[in-house]
């Protein structure tokens, strides 16, 4: 400031400005969708993956990011850490039931008013050997006359394994032959 004297006279002062930093940034994702996958026989508590976000807001608490499922999970088989958005296992997992889980993650800043967005967490479960294969009979019967020749075709086995892995079959005699029969390992 200065007056208007003859000689004039001033002074001046130092004044700070601070910005104020207006929550005005969406936080986001750093991947536009996320595909994971686990084992099925995964324990409660595995961690699958993380989800990862950032905000552009300069301070807090508007940089501050929180995570949550907001949809797909009714069957409750997966969680997300709020704070660090790993993602684990909740319920037990079974690839013949549901081999692809689809959920919707929403990460929202803690801002006033909160801002947020969702992506798409697609967890795929991977096959282990836990079926056993299943004969498609019960029970299978044959007669077989003394003067067939050897290598007669007497009976075909026929069986189904749920699982992918390991699902081939192989057939043997376990009891009873006598060496008498034999079946093929790969046909049954």
């Amino acid at each position: 400031a200065s007056d208007a004297g003859s000689p004039a006279l001033s002074t001046s002062v130092n004044v700070n400005i601070t910005i104020g930093d207006l929550n005005d940034n969406v936080p986001a994702f750093t991947d536009a969708g996320y595909a994971m996958s686990i084992l099925e026989n995964a324990t409660t508590s595995t961690v699958v993956d993380s989800v990862e976000a950032t905000d552009g807001d300069l301070t807090s608490p508007n940089k501050g990011v929180r995570f949550s499922i907001v949809g797909g999970n009714s069957a409750d088989k997966f969680a997300v850490s709020s704070l660090t958005g790993a993602i684990w296992v909740k319920g037990a997992l079974d690839r013949e039931s549901v081999g692809l889980y689809s959920r919707a993650v929403e990460v929202q800043d803690q801002g006033t008013p909160a801002l947020s967005s969702t992506v798409v967490v697609n967890v795929t479960i991977l096959d282990v050997n836990d079926n056993a294969p299943v004969f498609d009979e019960a029970s299978y019967s044959t007669s077989v006359y003394e003067s067939d020749p050897v290598g007669t075709l007497l009976l075909t086995f026929t069986s189904t394994d749920a699982d992918i892995v390991g699902s081939v079959p192989s057939y043997s005699i376990v009891s009873g032959a006598a060496g008498a029969f034999v079946v093929d390992l790969s046909t049954g």
